[in-house]
């Protein structure tokens, strides 16, 4: 059995988004995505038959890649890894100096294992 509380896992990295392996395994990946505002998960996808589902727990953004839609706290993409597929924070404008909230906490849970090519986001 594995446990993680989420609120300890956030960390956010002002250079690039802040990625965390949860939990491997040859059935499932969990992994945990921090992004500040305008940081993304470039549009990817994987050589493999399984499915990936991104799910928004905090902030706003977009999903980009195949079905580029709005994403926001409490919504789901679910798709075949073999799609492009990735993540934009919201990045609003604002006057010089002027700090914004705005970010996004995103879950990843995959049927596939860990692959070097990760390491690289």
């Amino acid at each position: 059995m594995k446990f993680f509380d989420l609120n300890d896992l956030t960390k956010f990295d002002p250079g690039k988004m802040h990625r965390d392996l949860l939990y491997d395994s040859p059935n499932l990946r969990v992994l945990s995505f921090n992004f500040e505002p305008g940081q993304e998960l470039p549009v990817h996808s994987h050589d493999a038959d399984s499915e990936v589902t991104l799910m928004i727990l905090e902030g706003e953004g977009e999903f980009t890649g195949a079905h580029p839609m709005p994403a926001r706290a409490g919504q789901l993409q679910i798709m075949p890894v073999s799609e492009p597929h990735g993540l934009r924070a919201k990045n609003p404008a604002a006057p010089a100096g002027v700090h914004h909230d705005h970010f996004i906490t995103l879950l990843a849970f995959f049927g596939f294992p860990v692959f070097g090519y990760l390491l690289s986001f």
